[in-house]
């Protein structure tokens, strides 16, 4: 059984890290795309010598979304733990946990630029209007959307404080990350972390991933929707 379970388990850590070119793609797609269009001048390509806001939104749900895929797989170990004659290998929790770390520490380092970019640049007005005058209620009804992750993303955007949610995303970043370093401390001296914090891990990303894939929705509907 454990000989199984190891070849499961470096199989999982392996697609992984071969997944991260296609995480480049989705975050694309789920988390906070579009967003960049609401500001002036942000044409969403990219440049050779600056990226735009846009640009700064798919590079931090590209890390975003690798950590995620790292976190689900410490997940998996954690749960595996309890399975009967499976014993834990702590430097192999370690090398996922570090994984997770170092691409949630880049996607906070890119979100601090991102804020710093978007905080010098002018909304589009057209963007801004149109957000304060979306029917955030109706859209969350039709789509069966999560509440309280829908109308926190609804208090930023109808009043077009974009730079605000990015604020908002970057604090709950900075959380996932301490939650990080707080197990490595406990997996480095070979202790099982406690259920309650890989509870809040595990729920920390899923509303995190909720508002980013929320978000991506909203601007859809801006910017490309007919």
């Amino acid at each position: 059984m454990k000989s199984i379970n190891k070849n499961l388990i470096f199989k999982l850590i392996i697609s992984s890290i071969i997944v991260f070119f296609a995480a480049i793609n989705v975050s694309a797609r789920v988390f906070g795309n579009g967003a960049g269009k609401g500001y002036d001048g942000d044409d969403g390509k990219f440049s050779v010598k600056e990226s735009t806001i846009e640009d700064l939104i798919i590079a931090g749900g590209s890390y975003y979304l690798n950590s995620c895929r790292y976190i689900q797989t410490f997940l998996y170990l954690y749960e595996l733990q309890n399975e009967k004659d499976v014993s834990v290998n702590y430097e192999e929790w370690e090398q996922v946990v570090d994984s997770a770390m170092v691409n949630m520490s880049s996607a906070v380092e890119t979100y601090d630029r991102l804020i710093k970019k978007a905080e010098l640049t002018p909304y589009d007005e057209t963007v801004t209007a149109w957000l304060m005058s979306f029917d955030y209620t109706g859209y969350m009804i039709d789509n069966s959307l999560n509440s309280v992750v829908f109308q926190c993303l609804t208090k930023y955007l109808k009043r077009g404080d974009i730079t605000g949610l990015f604020k908002f995303i970057y604090s709950d970043l900075m959380e996932i990350r301490d939650i990080l370093v707080s197990i490595k401390g406990d997996v480095c001296i070979s202790k099982i972390p406690e259920i309650s914090i890989i509870r809040k891990l595990n729920e920390s990303c899923s509303k995190l991933s909720l508002l980013g894939s929320y978000t991506s929705r909203v601007f859809y509907e801006k910017n490309f929707r007919k």
